[in-house]
C-alpha cells in the first residue's frame, strides 16, 4: 500500500529545484515624464523597502540611467530607444514591447500612455506610487 501511494504521488507531483532568482517577485517600476531625480530616488528606495528581496526592474529615460546605476547597482535598468522622437510615448512603446511577466507594475506618475498600456496589456496588479510617496492601486 505504501509503495502504491509513492508511485501515484510521483505521478501527480514533479519537484524541481529552482534557484533563488526565479522564486523572487519581479517588479517593474516605470518612470514618469516630469519626475525629478531626487523624487525618483525616493520612490526607488520606498519600493525596495516595501518589496524586500524582489527583482526590481526600472524603465526610465537615458538621462536618469547613470544616476540610477550609480546609486542602485542591483537594479536592472531598461532604457527606451531614441527612434521615437516624442518623449511622452517612449516609455509606453517600450512597455508594450516588454515580454517579461511581472508580479507588479509600479507607475510613478499618471501619464496617460503608460497607464493605458499597463491596464490593457498586463494582468498583474498596477500600483501608482507618486512623488508624495503615496500608494494607490489602479483598476
Amino acid at each position: 500500500m505504501k509503495r502504491f501511494f509513492k508511485k501515484t504521488g510521483r505521478f501527480f507531483f514533479d519537484l524541481k529545484q529552482k534557484n533563488e532568482k526565479e522564486i523572487r517577485q519581479s517588479i517593474l517600476l516605470v518612470d514618469g515624464n516630469f519626475i525629478l531625480l531626487n523624487n525618483f530616488a525616493l520612490i526607488i528606495k520606498d519600493v525596495r523597502e516595501k518589496f524586500k528581496n524582489a527583482n526590481l526592474t526600472v524603465l526610465t529615460f537615458k538621462d536618469k540611467e547613470g544616476f540610477i546605476r550609480d546609486n542602485f547597482p542591483d537594479v536592472e535598468i531598461i532604457v527606451p530607444e531614441n527612434r521615437i522622437k516624442s518623449r511622452m510615448y517612449q516609455l509606453a512603446i517600450q512597455l508594450l514591447l516588454l515580454r517579461k511577466n511581472f508580479k507588479f507594475i509600479i507607475l510613478s506618475s499618471l501619464d496617460i500612455a503608460p497607464v493605458l498600456i499597463s491596464l490593457i496589456f498586463f494582468r498583474c496588479p498596477i500600483i501608482l506610487h507618486n512623488r508624495y510617496l503615496e500608494w494607490y492601486i489602479l483598476r
